[in-house]
């Protein structure tokens, strides 16, 4: 027969294993063993995309051109949960349509609550890309810009769900120079045949632009398509897309084309092909030579090839670089006796006698500019001569307008063709302009960061601003008048919204830009918090909303305050 102080103890015992099996029933599942993914077919593409697990948080990021109607999910660690009203099951198709929202309460099939909150968000109506690459190589190139990856997958949607592109990739890096020291990496890929993607024209390489510093995400949009439709020769095309790497969502960007020689890009002599045409060896194992104070050159580098074609006068495309970074960084290029930086970025590998080419030619017309009556002392060719005056006069309108903090030293490139074609120096293609129109607010900047006064021609007095000696010419200055007036005016009168874009228009209201991306910026900003950045890019606003709102009242008075300088 049981004591009493037996019966006692057997009746708590009961009870605290039935309170253990109530409170492993309650208890919500285990965060590690719950996660979704979601498929959508396309054709002959099937695409599947990961949720995302941060701090008790889930986050399945659903692209902006799939049907929210007729999603497949598999889930992991349960096998149906319901969110708000809806029920989710494993291993079907389902409707998400009424399961939209951030950081909702989510139950099993039991009615028990799950542990932490699921986010389910839909993108704008934008392409979207999806790349697959070994993960291990992955994190190599997130850990080095150089590291290339040379196998992989990529599929290419277009918002209407029609696939541009979906096959092999011949390679897959990293790119920028300092945009890649940020969590959200920018990225180069080639494709194994050409696609046209977005309609930008056929081409294998293209370049992802992470806008990690510009939290309205639109600038080099912006900027990249005022360029075209003011009609810069060879302006690069542009796009946004949500980017997916190995199934999981990396954040919205900026797809563009690369600045290149090629049929839909910049469309001058490949001095490249026809250099290595000429050569029974690659150009690339040729040794690489780098002499100071030859041919009226401060600095010149480049490789010792054998064999030059017969014509070597072009084609060029060259980027103005910072002069510390050209001298510890540059094997191909040169600098002007007058201390202008340049780097030949195509053709990749310029012999001897095609640095030495180029590099008096530019360093003849930086003599020309620079003079007061514009005349070479070297040549006695007018500046003019040496430049298409247009494209000059269109670029310093770009730099003007938008402020662009890198205008005299970086991102600056212009081309030239073959002497047998039109032989003259072209500005541009535009490229880069995260820090401009009020995106940098540095303590030698400051007049840089508002949207009144002059800009290019007052920034710098240096021998280096080749914008500022353009500008101290009567022809230019009046080339400059008349482009504003019948050409830039009439592209910021679009973009402002004062008029409706027409058949033909490559740009939109600011509005407009920013409602298309709305979604996918949502995305964008819960994969990448906008608190991440920081410095002196967080007054122009520190969330997506108030850095668009600041964008777009710096256009409005920027115009404002051009409009009275250059329509009087």
């Amino acid at each position: 027969m049981q004591t009493g102080k037996k019966k006692k103890s057997r009746k708590w015992l009961v009870l605290y294993i039935c309170l253990a099996v109530l409170l492993l029933i309650a208890a919500p599942a285990c965060a590690e063993k719950f996660s979704m993914k979601a498929t959508m077919t396309f054709d002959s593409a099937e695409i599947t995309v990961n949720s995302r697990y941060v701090n008790d948080k889930y986050i399945l990021y659903i692209p902006g051109n799939w049907d929210l109607s007729k999603v497949y999910i598999e889930m992991t660690g349960q096998n149906r949960i319901r969110v708000g009203e809806t029920e989710i099951v494993s291993g079907q198709v389902n409707d998400l349509t009424l399961c939209l929202g951030m950081k909702q309460r989510f139950f099993n099939a039991k009615g028990g609550r799950m542990g932490g909150t699921l986010s389910i968000l839909h993108g704008s109506a934008i392409p979207s890309l999806y790349v697959d690459i070994r993960p291990k190589e992955l994190k190599k190139v997130n850990a080095d810009k150089n590291y290339v990856v040379s196998e992989g997958k990529a599929t290419y949607i277009e918002a209407d769900g029609h696939i541009s592109y979906d096959g092999n990739l011949m390679s897959f890096k990293g790119r920028g120079n300092s945009t890649y020291a940020y969590s959200k990496k920018p990225y180069q890929f080639k494709l194994e045949k050409k696609a046209d993607l977005s309609g930008m024209g056929k081409d294998k390489t293209w370049i992802l632009l992470a806008n990690w510093l510009d939290l309205s995400l639109l600038r080099n949009e912006v900027v990249l398509n005022l360029a075209r439709q003011v009609g810069m020769p060879s302006a690069v095309g542009c796009q946004m897309v949500d980017v997916y790497l190995n199934g999981d969502y990396n954040g919205l960007y900026l797809m563009t084309e690369k600045i290149q020689v090629g049929k839909s890009r910049v469309q001058i002599t490949d001095l490249e092909e026809e250099t290595e045409a000429a050569n029974a060896q690659a150009v690339s194992t040729a040794k690489k030579f780098k002499e100071t104070n030859t041919a009226d050159l401060l600095m010149l580098r480049g490789y010792e090839i054998p064999n030059d074609p017969e014509d070597i006068t072009g084609g060029y495309i060259l980027e103005i670089e910072k002069s510390y970074r050209f001298r510890d960084k540059i094997t191909n290029g040169f600098m002007t006796a007058d201390g202008l930086a340049v780097t030949i970025k195509e053709p990749t590998y310029a012999s001897r006698a095609q640095a030495t080419y180029i590099g008096q030619l530019v360093s003849d017309f930086h003599k020309a500019v620079l003079a007061e009556n514009g005349i070479s002392p070297a040549t006695g060719k007018y500046y003019a001569d040496y430049i298409d005056m247009e494209s000059w006069a269109l670029k310093w309108w770009m730099e003007e307008i938008s402020k662009n903090y890198d205008f005299m030293a970086s991102s600056q490139f212009m081309f030239k063709d073959s002497e047998r074609k039109d032989g003259l120096l072209y500005a541009g293609p535009c490229w880069d302009y995260d820090l401009s129109m009020g995106n940098m607010h540095a303590p030698n900047f400051m007049f840089g960061a508002v949207p009144s006064r002059d800009f290019v021609a007052v920034y710098s007095s240096k021998k280096t601003n080749l914008y500022r000696a353009l500008y101290m010419h009567d022809d230019f200055r009046q080339l400059l008048t008349e482009i504003y007036r019948t050409r830039v005016r009439p592209a910021l009168g679009i973009l402002l919204g004062e008029k409706e874009t027409e058949e033909g228009d490559t740009l939109c209201s600011f509005d407009h830009y920013l409602q298309l991306i709305s979604g996918s910026a949502a995305m964008n900003f819960s994969r990448w918090p906008e608190s991440l950045v920081s410095g002196y890019y967080k007054k122009s606003g520190t969330t997506h909303e108030a850095s668009g709102a600041f964008l777009k009242t710096f256009l409005e008075k920027r115009t404002e305050y051009l409009d009275s300088v250059w329509l009087q």
